[in-house]
């Protein structure tokens, strides 16, 4: 008898599983996604700030581990980890927050709609971004354990090489999020954003890295 028109399929280890229960158990685990979205949402309301420095640590600590399992095949020492969330709950979160509400309270009477979305991807582009990207050259540096003195070199070096790339692509993105998703959820996109291109970078950097020494 066809196993596929009796509705059963192959589970773990040879174990034959109605279909009814797969999509029973497919459906449970969309139910809890909804749930957890739904609180995500809640607390981007109650708690902005503590949300959004909690997504960007989570997102610091995932984009390292990603780029290590994929280029290096390894996982990445749990120092740097921890550095790079630190950095994401003390620091890359919070600026975003601040920088975003303060175009927020600067642009709300700005009419009409595509004047002030025009402001806003100009402040945007013109001041967000480099403060954010310059604060993220310094905490990197530190975390690479460079000196002061090397920070400032490597700023010279690829600070405005990667704003003329942000500035190709990010505006694109920014439209889209800016026209699509509400207010609350503009900075998480943008660090949904960062994250996925953040990870291809890394993934690129340490598969140029020459291998270690014997």
């Amino acid at each position: 008898i066809n196993a596929e028109y009796m509705g059963i399929i192959s589970g773990p280890e040879g174990v034959h599983r109605p279909k009814a229960l797969v999509w029973q158990q497919m459906a449970g685990v969309w139910w809890h996604a909804g749930v957890w979205w739904q609180s995500y949402l809640r607390s981007l309301e109650t708690n902005p700030l503590r949300t959004k420095a909690l997504t960007a640590a989570f997102f610091n600590a995932t984009q390292e581990i990603a780029a290590s399992a994929i280029a290096l095949g390894k996982a990445p020492s749990v120092k740097k980890v921890s550095l790079l969330s630190l950095y994401g709950l003390g620091v890359a979160g919070p600026l975003s927050h601040v920088l975003y509400k303060a175009l927020d309270v600067l642009l709300v009477r700005l009419r009409p709609p595509a004047v002030a979305t025009l402001c806003r991807l100009v402040l945007t582009n013109g001041v967000v971004i480099p403060i954010q990207t310059l604060v993220y050259f310094i905490a990197m540096g530190f975390i690479r354990g460079l000196s002061w003195r090397e920070v400032v070199a490597d700023i010279r070096a690829r600070f405005m090489l990667l704003m003329r790339t942000t500035w190709k692509i990010f505006p694109l993105v920014q439209i889209a999020v800016f026209g699509f998703l509400p207010a609350a959820l503009w900075v998480p996109a943008f660090q949904l954003i960062a994250f996925l291109y953040g990870t291809f970078l890394n993934v690129h950097a340490l598969k140029a890295l020459p291998p270690p020494s014997a």
